[in-house]
């Protein structure tokens, strides 16, 4: 990057500072040349498939019990089952250090493995209850990283609380993506990233999450990974929006255009929040919202493969959900189911655009 004013080195401490403390919950130089969506790649982690990658602290109390037939889980093949054969207390877990694409990683410090995520932001995984009433309170599955020191001792982070697990294995496949922003737990830590642990903490024996998927990348909206193009437009007036959410394009006389978070179906609806902030009169504070590619979205109601799907509503724990759209009014959706959705609160990947159409 020597010789060029207007590029920037992004591995400099400088641009950690900026990730951490602006508005912009540390995007911004990335955003404002373009470094998102287009350049975005996910990494798998582990897929969360093979029983054998992951080992028990507390063998007959918390432990990885079967594959599963829970094919939402699984990107159609299988997933991984844990289960409480007896009561936990937050301290028995399950790890794995299988962590590049499923593999061990090839650097080392002695005999520790390790492997460099300063590429990395957020990772994500689906999580699905094995029965109806499981996991259904959030923390009682929890989730931490291993770490190398700079003298190669292993550190673990602090317990991140997981969301109450969703569906039940044995009669459908609802699941939804977890998601943790690992740049906030890991930090400068990332560099020499060990393994992974899943903890329990529930007093009920018998109850099981199902787990796979892992993937890390850099940008999120809020679901998971951006995979697709993203556009900045002004914050209409004074409204503040965060990751996430649903947005609608407005046009504002001050401005031009701006966008608000979503509250109807309707032919402005765009798609999520990548970059969020409070809006001025001035419009000099834009959201960053990706309008095209691929994106999880959280169903209301089970959804038709290929379906075009409209915004539905905002739920206090579930945030932005969609439907299906209604025969007649296709010109308000603004996505296509990429896959089966199975009923309500279910996420499922979607193509994003103004092209869906009503099929039943």
């Amino acid at each position: 990057m020597a010789g060029d004013a207007n590029l920037q080195d992004y591995t400099k401490a400088g641009f950690e500072e900026d990730r951490n403390s602006s508005r912009l919950n540390g995007q911004i130089d990335w955003i404002e040349d373009g470094f998102i969506g287009a350049t975005q790649i996910s990494r798998q982690v582990n897929d969360g498939d093979t029983l054998a990658d992951w080992t028990e602290s507390d063998s007959g109390t918390w432990d990885v019990t079967a594959v599963s037939n829970n094919a939402k889980v699984s990107d159609n093949t299988n997933g991984m089952r844990i289960e409480t054969t007896a009561a936990t207390d937050g301290t028995q877990y399950i790890q794995t250090l299988l962590i590049d694409g499923s593999a061990v990683p090839g650097d080392k410090i002695g005999t520790k493995t390790y492997m460099s995520w300063e590429d990395t932001d957020y990772m994500c995984f689906w999580m699905a209850a094995h029965s109806a009433s499981d996991f259904n309170a959030a923390g009682e599955a929890l989730v931490t990283f291993l770490y190398l020191d700079a003298d190669g001792v292993v550190t673990e982070t602090s317990q991140q609380s997981l969301a109450a697990a969703v569906g039940a294995e044995d009669t459908n496949a609802i699941a939804q993506i977890t998601e943790i922003d690992i740049a906030s737990v890991l930090g400068v830590n990332r560099k020499r990233v060990h393994g992974i642990r899943i903890y329990a903490n529930n007093s009920a024996t018998g109850q099981g999450i199902v787990v796979s998927g892992f993937l890390r990348y850099k940008h999120s909206n809020g679901k998971g990974p951006v995979w697709g193009r993203c556009i900045k437009v002004p914050i209409t007036g004074t409204n503040v929006l965060t990751r996430g959410q649903l947005v609608q394009l407005d046009v504002d006389t001050s401005n031009g255009i701006g966008v608000s978070e979503e509250a109807a179906a309707a032919v402005n609806t765009l798609g999520p929040v990548v970059v969020g902030g409070t809006g001025t009169a001035n419009g000099k504070v834009y959201a960053t919202v990706q309008i095209s590619g691929l994106a999880y979205l959280r169903a209301n109601a089970a959804t038709v493969l290929g379906e075009g799907v409209i915004w539905q509503s905002e739920h206090a724990t579930h945030g932005h959900l969609v439907e299906g759209g209604a025969t007649g009014v296709d010109e308000n959706t603004f996505a296509k189911t990429f896959m089966t959705g199975p009923g309500q609160f279910a996420d499922n990947i979607h193509i994003l655009g103004h092209s869906g159409s009503f099929i039943s």
